[in-house]
């Protein structure tokens, strides 16, 4: 979803972003507020929310996930 006001230069952005992992598949939704020059041509600020602790749950499965995959190989003696 786009919302934009060019009387105010500013547009908001909602959207969901998804990423393919070595935990599997992910997906999380994300807000971007943006705003411009007098010319509407430069980005002047970029604020942007998102869900802190999904993300950080995703980096700790993506880390256990990795962690998890260097000590099969390691019992396999791929990891020299």
């Amino acid at each position: 979803m786009l919302s934009h006001d060019a009387e105010t230069r500013r547009a908001t952005i909602l959207c969901t972003v998804g990423a393919q992992t070595s935990a599997g598949p992910k997906e999380w939704e994300l807000v971007q507020m943006l705003s411009f020059d007098e010319t509407g041509e430069r980005l002047t600020r970029l604020d942007e929310f998102f869900d802190s602790k999904f993300y950080l749950e995703m980096v700790a499965q993506i880390h256990e996930k990795g962690e998890r995959v260097e000590e099969r190989k390691e019992r396999e003696g791929e990891g020299r």
